[in-house]
């Protein structure tokens, strides 16, 4: 009975992954079209509209089963999510749902629901909705809708808010003047009671503990600007005790928008023509929807962070293409440049529609967050970690990350005390190698999680955990795909891949150079620590691990208790490859489940003899307290002396076989059997006992 239970779920579960995944449709083969013709200098609509195609034709549940199981079948509102702030005239309201989804806002003053808001542009998982033409000081009622990917409708139960008075502000432009506004009053509140477009900067706060509030308003700046010129700046005082900082800044509810000038597009400065940009601490940004697309630009800059920053439920969409320098400062949506003293940094529920290069990073709580990339240069992170020796990274969970392009990335590493988990990644490969001008490196390479040691190595990464996260990573035209690419090293310690499901197709049989796992590392480091993948379920119609590849080969990565599914009918698969010109070798397959494939299918291409990998099994050994147990292979070698502690129970990893190619550029292995074990049990040095186990599977002997 159990048997057959077993063999349902497995048809069943084979079936969620069968090779449909390889036939794209009509509507994904034009949005790959159209994103291809897409170029760095196509117009900011041009290059946002063929991104948005794209992520409509791939990315969501439909698309993919997997995010079905990771975040649940039914459509649910995640009261976690919620927040509403109401001004004079307006009100936003953000909002999560498990689910990609469709939503809209209903609501009416007193207890009507006679207005709603506009559905976004496709399906997301976070929602910022903005509520106008609004009556000062007036109760409202509103309620949540939202419809998923398969027209399934929840509504949330209705709620109220109540709207400022507008004396309770100081009004801009009121008796301001024109643009740029300078807020100079400590404590106040600012007000902005009209859409602005001006060929300056927009506002410029000069002092501490104030809020802007725009009141749902479009600000537009640097229209025609003839230099450079910034959105919203908030520097603080020069009379401060902190010369040049603000401290208590509050900005919310509106649009800041991106003019563009001859002056923007000859820019080659990520810190010019800034949206946003506050210099100091101990500041909430919330409910602000940015638009930019200059070269070289920063949506929202955080600059000498101090105290405690808060930034939620804002909306950032980059509509360029153009980066004038990778490196550095480089493009990014949210950024923390010149940390210089602890701070408090929280980064969540905010929606990145698109992304150039980088997303977002540099703070310790990171959760909740939806970003989209479309890569056009090498090094194109989601997600930057906090990083500092000494300094724990902290915790980033419940992040969904999306992407395409020249060289995406879901995260980056971090020094120390990094915990990612419960994250979704899922990246879709085509051929946009043309549109970033280095040809060597990381051309149409996508990866999900990536550490990194450069030159000698020796940079510390310690105690990176990576749990309970979805990756789903598919791709043709001859990308290259990697679900993980950690490094080993000596100096780095404690770096963890477990329990994650991690799903790796190839579209195509030109789309060879793909894993779900690259082992990278140093080739003259054998003495390298350990990296360990545990209890992870890969998924797969091209291959599982790749020893090594183009970019690195490392040694000594350890796989435990984790289960290799094949789908498809892929001929160019294999369970393994080998490649990378230079040996990889120390790896260990502990207690590996296979389906529909098997331990020793390796596909080599350029590595030395001296790589090998070995297929391990436990024996878990219950004897009385003071037993020695000695356990030899089939050479006779002695691979276990132990003594059974107070316990009574021990351990012991044994080799089934070792893999490795028969001579080097060789397609042939050779597969060394060295099992049967002999394992002599003992007491007062007197053989009690001598037993005979082949090890090709998890067994136990009970003595």
């Amino acid at each position: 009975m159990i048997r057959i239970c077993y063999l349902i779920c497995y048809l069943s579960f084979a079936c969620l992954h069968a090779a449909d995944d390889v036939n794209l449709s009509s509507q994904q083969e034009e949005a790959i079209a159209q994103l291809q013709q897409c170029k760095a200098d196509s117009a900011p609509d041009v290059l946002y509209g063929g991104f948005n195609e794209f992520c409509k034709a791939f990315f969501g549940a439909e698309h993919e089963s997997l995010i079905y199981k990771h975040c649940g079948d039914k459509l649910k509102l995640i009261d976690a999510g919620n927040w509403t702030h109401a001004s004079v005239n307006s009100a936003v309201i953000g909002f999560e749902t498990n689910l990609p989804a469709q939503c809209i806002v209903e609501y009416g003053k007193g207890s009507s629901l006679n207005q709603k808001t506009n559905v976004a542009e496709r399906s997301f998982y976070i929602h910022v909705h903005y509520l106008k033409n609004l009556e000062p000081n007036t109760k409202y009622t509103y309620r949540l809708i939202a419809t998923d990917e398969r027209g399934n409708t929840i509504k949330s139960k209705k709620a109220t808010f109540t709207t400022k008075a507008l004396e309770d502000y100081i009004a801009i432009p009121g008796d301001m003047g024109d643009a740029p506004y300078k807020l100079t009053e400590k404590g106040k509140r600012y007000l902005v009671t009209q859409d602005i477009t001006c060929n300056t900067g927009a506002f410029i706060i000069e002092n501490d503990n104030i809020t802007l509030d725009l009141n749902g308003h479009t600000v537009t700046y640097g229209k025609d600007a003839t230099e450079p010129v910034d959105g919203i700046v908030a520097h603080g005082t020069v009379n401060s005790q902190r010369k040049y900082m603000s401290s208590g800044v509050q900005i919310v509810n509106g649009h800041i928008v991106q003019g563009d000038s001859q002056a923007l597009q000859a820019n080659k400065k990520s810190t010019q023509f800034k949206p946003f940009y506050l210099k100091g601490g101990d500041a909430k940004i919330a409910g602000l929807s940015v638009s930019y697309h200059g070269p070289q630009i920063w949506g929202m800059t955080f600059d000498h962070p101090r105290g405690s920053i808060e930034a939620h439920h804002n909306v950032l969409c980059d509509k360029g293409g153009l980066i004038k320098n990778r490196h550095g400062a480089a493009t990014r949506a949210i950024g923390f440049s010149k940390w210089k003293e602890e701070f408090k940094g929280s980064l969540h529920h905010n929606l990145v529609k698109r992304t150039r290069q980088n997303g977002i990073g540099g703070v310790t709580q990171l959760h909740h967050n939806e970003i989209y990339v479309d890569s056009f240069s090498t090094n194109s992170f989601a997600v930057q970690a906090f990083s500092k020796p000494g300094k724990k990274a902290g915790d980033y969970t419940n992040n969904r990350i999306f992407g395409t392009g020249f060289n995406p990335y879901g995260f980056g590493w971090a020094h120390e005390d990094y915990k990612v988990s419960k994250n979704i990644v899922h990246f879709q490969g085509i051929d946009v190698s043309k549109r970033w001008h280095e040809t060597w490196g990381d051309i149409n390479m996508l990866e999900a999680m990536r550490v990194t040691n450069y030159g000698k190595g020796g940079q510390v990464r310690n105690n990176l955990k990576y749990t309970d996260n979805l990756i789903v990573i598919k791709g043709g035209q001859n990308c290259e795909i990697r679900g993980t690419g950690f490094f080993s090293d000596v100096s780095i310690e404690g770096l963890e891949f477990n329990n994650n499901t991690v799903k790796v197709i190839a579209l195509d049989n030109k789309t060879k150079r793909a894993g779900c796992v690259s082992t990278h590392g140093h080739t003259k480091k054998p003495d390298s620590n350990p990296v360990w993948y545990k209890n992870n379920t890969f998924i797969s119609n091209i291959c599982f691990i790749r020893f090594g590849d183009a970019y690195a080969k490392g040694h000594n990565h350890f796989f435990q208790n984790n289960k290799f599914i094949r789908v498809g009918k892929n001929p160019n698969f294999h369970s393994f490859q080998w490649g990378g010109s230079y040996w990889s070798y120390g790896h260990r397959l502990i207690d590996s489940e296979f389906v529909n494939a098997t331990h020793n299918d390796v596909y080599i291409n350029k590595t030395g003899t001296k790589s090998h990998y070995f297929i391990q099994w436990s024996l878990a050994i219950e004897a009385k307290p003071g037993y020695q147990i000695e356990i030899k292979n089939k050479n006779g070698e002695v691979t276990l002396n132990k003594t059974i502690d107070t316990s009574g129970k021990l351990t012991a990893i044994l080799n089934q076989c070792r893999i490795n190619p028969v001579k080097t550029d060789s397609t042939e292995i050779n597969e060394e059997v060295l099992t049967p074990h002999q394992v002599s049990i003992s007491n007062g040095g007197a053989v009690i006992k001598q037993i005979e186990v082949t090890m090709d599977k998890p067994q136990t002997l009970k003595l």
